[in-house]
């Protein structure tokens, strides 16, 4: 419980800043674990069939990780 309200906490910051990118890419590397660099720089071609594709990642090879729709 405390861990959510965190979280909702970070959400709510971020949804007042001017960029509101940043909350997308947050909301990408809390559900799929991605880092920030990964998040930030996916493209759409890079999800498909409810999952998304990280590619150029910290070992050099890709993976997919499921999201929700």
């Amino acid at each position: 419980m405390y861990q959510e309200g965190r979280i909702q906490s970070l959400l709510d910051h971020l949804a007042a800043r001017r960029n509101p990118d940043t909350i997308k890419v947050a909301k990408v590397c809390l559900a799929t674990g991605a880092r920030w660099s990964e998040a930030e720089s996916s493209t759409a071609s890079q999800v498909r069939n409810n999952q998304i594709t990280y590619h150029h990642t910290k070992s050099g090879k890709s993976r997919s990780v499921p999201i929700a729709e």
